[in-house]
């Protein structure tokens, strides 16, 4: 599979041994779909059918039960479906979209609400999030644990690239040294603060 600017140029028979090896379009590694393309990108379609069909699973044997019973049946074995990897990866806004698309329906056929209707307050009033703030705050999570790790490289490079942005006294120190049993962060926060540290890992 070619990702880069050579996906633009026809790529040539490849031979091991007497083995023709195909070109492909997308390969799986660890269930991540990586696709061909001029930039390292990533297919969720696959997330979205997996999470589809346990989604369906859980309501087709759950008939009559509690709302928020059935809301954390659901968290449990379909949100990690449709999140898995997600905060490690490098998804569009359309596609981060999507996923949302996905857990909105959940909350719509758990409430019973119309697919034009936003369930944006029954999320809040449940005391959750959406995908996206969610994928934020599990990067946070993930920048937190770094920032925690004791003797290790990748501590020491984390805390070098923060120490060199601007931003660092204004943000990061008021996340890294909570409390991990503390309140989610506001959506504002979560934003601010996983744009700076993507900036400076990249």
């Amino acid at each position: 599979m070619v990702v880069g600017r050579a996906v633009a140029v026809e790529s040539q028979s490849m031979l091991l041994g007497d083995t023709h090896i195909h070109w492909s379009q997308s390969i799986r590694y660890l269930g991540v779909y990586v696709v061909s393309r001029k930039t390292l990108s990533f297919d969720v379609s696959p997330m979205k059918r997996a999470f589809y069909a346990a989604c369906n699973s859980i309501f087709s044997n759950t008939y009559g039960l509690n709302e928020m019973a059935l809301l954390s049946l659901q968290e449990a074995y379909s949100l990690s479906i449709l999140m898995y990897a997600a905060p490690a990866l490098h998804l569009s806004a359309k596609q981060i979209n999507e996923l949302n698309v996905c857990w909105n329906m959940v909350f719509r056929r758990i409430f019973q609400y119309n697919k034009w209707e936003s369930v944006r307050v029954v999320i809040d009033g449940c005391g959750r999030l959406d995908v996206k703030n969610l994928i934020l705050l599990r990067k946070i999570q993930f920048y937190r644990r770094t920032f925690y790790m004791n003797d290790c490289v990748l501590h020491k490079l984390f805390c070098a690239l923060m120490s060199n942005d601007s931003m660092y006294d204004r943000c990061m120190i008021s996340v890294f040294t909570q409390d991990a049993a503390s309140n989610v962060l506001c959506s504002f926060e979560l934003i601010l603060v996983s744009d700076v540290v993507d900036k400076l890992i990249q």
